[in-house]
């Protein structure tokens, strides 16, 4: 699981902490990421923060949904959470240059659609199994190929 939340994240800050240091703060991603999903269908408490690990096998889209949630702390706590980052929706214009702001408003707009897709995995992994879940994908109509637009003559 830590692969795949690494693979998503490139802090090369987390490589200057020392080892417990960033053993402690990915410790909170996945306490963070454990309340998160509620829909679990194993016990996400068992698990040694020490060896890094579960000690229960999870699946692949379980794994995907954690480390969706972990994501999301951490852009919290990264930068969201961040005083420096918050400052320039806080000021006026001239003191904060505009790339700030479309930083801050870029990291929200992230935020929200990880949110979103780990909420939308979590609904698939909550169904799977059941009756309905069968029937929504039985009638799943296959996405039409894009039809390209024919070219205007002048």
């Amino acid at each position: 699981m830590y692969k795949i939340f690494f693979r998503s994240i490139h802090d090369y800050d987390l490589v200057k902490l020392t080892e417990i240091e960033a053993k402690e703060i990915i410790k909170d991603y996945i306490s963070y990421a454990c309340a998160k999903f509620q829909s679990c269908r194993q016990d996400l408490q068992l698990r040694d923060d020490d060896e890094e690990d579960f000690n229960i096998k999870l699946t692949s889209l379980e794994i995907e949904i954690l480390s969706s949630y972990m994501t999301c702390e951490y852009l919290d706590s990264t930068y969201l959470r961040t005083p420096l980052l918050l400052k320039p929706s806080l000021q006026t214009k001239s003191f904060y240059s505009l790339m700030e702001k479309q930083q801050l408003k870029a990291l929200l707009e992230l935020r929200k659609d990880l949110l979103r897709s780990a909420s939308n995995l979590e609904v698939q992994y909550s169904l799977r199994g059941s009756t309905m879940f069968a029937q929504m994908l039985a009638k799943r109509q296959p996405v039409p190929e894009p039809v390209e637009p024919e070219p205007i003559e002048p």
